[in-house]
């Protein structure tokens, strides 16, 4: 007769990270659960984030240097973009949906501001 081992709630919540990374490695779960996940995340910006409240912005003085600031970037010019008929189409919650041109979004005001950004 074969006895199984008990485990208890500590050894089972450390098994929890591999039985969540396994239900990815089923195809009918993955849809599901990246729509859960991401359905949560939403959530938690529309909880914890004011509507409507710009990001902070920061001084001259509070910028790192630019000859510190790390650049990790490519060139993409590319020259077979017709920029006579690129647009930009803004859609979603925003005040004003539409599809731009180039002209248009040049035609903006102005606006300069210190904003950190995150990249990871």
């Amino acid at each position: 007769s074969r006895r199984f081992k008990s485990v208890n709630r500590r050894e089972l919540l450390k098994l929890t990270p591999a039985l969540a990374l396994g239900a990815f490695a089923i195809p009918k779960v993955q849809e599901p659960l990246l729509k859960a996940g991401l359905g949560f995340s939403d959530w938690a910006s529309a909880a914890l984030f004011r509507s409507g409240h710009l990001a902070p912005t920061f001084s001259d003085s509070e910028l790192t240097p630019f000859n510190r600031f790390p650049i990790n970037d490519y060139d993409v010019d590319d020259p077979g973009v017709d920029l006579e008929r690129w647009n930009l189409p803004v859609t979603g919650a925003v005040q004003k949906p539409g599809t731009y041109t180039q002209v248009q979004i040049q035609s903006l005001p102005k606006i300069t501001q210190n904003t950190r950004h995150v990249c990871v």
